[in-house]
């Protein structure tokens, strides 16, 4: 055993026998992955989606979600209706304020550890997005608005898959997206896009109706623009989180073995059962038994550490799978 894998059982064995230590050190890595979250997303926000310059080739687009829906609001208010307000701090006061339906829905839906830390990264975010000033645009180098797009979709889409790492979000529709993957045993992306759909069209129209208030040159060419960036943004966002977040994709695992303590081992090492068929191999003749087993992309590699601990000879096969129909077991967020 290498250095580090010593070092890691330890470190493990050490955490078991402290729960009170393990407390706060998941709770201390849980507030980090909250606090980098937050800062990518105001980051991307501030930098990339809706930056305070005013050159005229810099094209602004909606950032979707509840930050989408607060960017229309803001921009109706300040752009067509004349308030005058700093547009960051109210783009934070409206980010926070419609948050509260869907933390409620977190709380009761999903979990209370996962909607207290989605609570803190919504604050953290608005925090971030008021106090991060307008000199840090002129760091950013960029040689075209495609680049800014594409920037954009990374920051929003790392940001939400680096919350769903810790099993909490980035709050907003991440929870509405959260809430009904777990409860369809699917992919996330598709449902973001889903809910942006509406909120990017609605920003376009808003584009086109404050440009021409202000008697701009062809402001439906300036809202087509808008919302063509709008959804190369959310594609990118939502390929990202998709990327990363594995908690809601499956895979098929087929396990040969001769060995008939392999499937009472699985199970008891993990939240699912499995089938099993009885086979007998072509060379050889031997009987065989053929495990199918349907777990998280994240177990996979702790299956086959445990499959071939038992037996060293197995033949397995690993398949990604698209969606499952069934009781399939999601360990459920806290």
């Amino acid at each position: 055993m290498s250095k580090i894998k010593k070092l890691t059982k330890h470190y493990d064995d050490f955490l078991f026998d402290h729960p009170a230590v393990r407390w706060i050190v998941e709770n201390f890595f849980t507030l980090f992955f909250c606090t980098f979250s937050a800062f990518i997303f105001a980051f991307g926000f501030r930098l990339f989606i809706s930056p305070s310059s005013t050159d005229s080739d810099i094209v602004r687009f909606a950032g979707g979600g509840i930050s989408g829906f607060s960017q229309d609001v803001v921009k109706v208010l300040i752009e067509i209706m004349g308030f005058h307000y700093n547009e960051y701090n109210l783009q934070s006061i409206l980010y926070i304020i419609f948050n509260i339906p869907v933390i409620i829905l977190g709380w009761f839906g999903i979990g209370k550890r996962f909607t207290i830390y989605s609570l803190i990264n919504v604050v953290l975010g608005s925090l971030f997005i008021s106090i991060i000033p307008n000199d840090w645009e002129s760091l950013i180098v960029l040689d075209s608005q495609l680049t800014r797009t594409l920037l954009a979709g990374i920051c929003t889409g790392m940001s939400a898959a680096v919350a769903f790492k810790a099993d909490i979000s980035a709050g907003g529709m991440d929870i509405v997206s959260y809430y009904m993957a777990n409860k369809k045993s699917t992919n996330v992306g598709k449902y973001s896009i889903s809910f942006n759909a509406v909120i990017v069209v609605l920003y376009s129209l808003i584009t086109i109706i404050a440009a021409n208030k202000n008697g701009l040159d062809n402001p439906f060419s300036t809202g087509l623009t808008s919302l063509v960036y709008s959804i190369i943004y959310l594609f990118v966002s939502a390929l990202v989180i998709d990327f990363i977040n594995v908690r809601n994709k499956k895979a098929q695992i087929q396990i040969i073995t001769t060995n008939k303590n392999m499937s009472p081992i699985l199970i008891a090492n993990f939240h699912h059962s499995a089938t099993i068929i009885q086979g007998t191999g072509a060379y050889t003749g031997e009987a065989k038994i053929i495990i199918y087993m349907t777990v998280s992309t994240n177990e996979v590699k702790k299956v086959l550490k445990v499959a071939q601990k038992v037996d060293s000879h197995a033949f397995i096969n690993v398949i990604s799978l698209h969606q499952v129909y069934g009781r399939f077991f999601v360990q459920p967020v806290r």
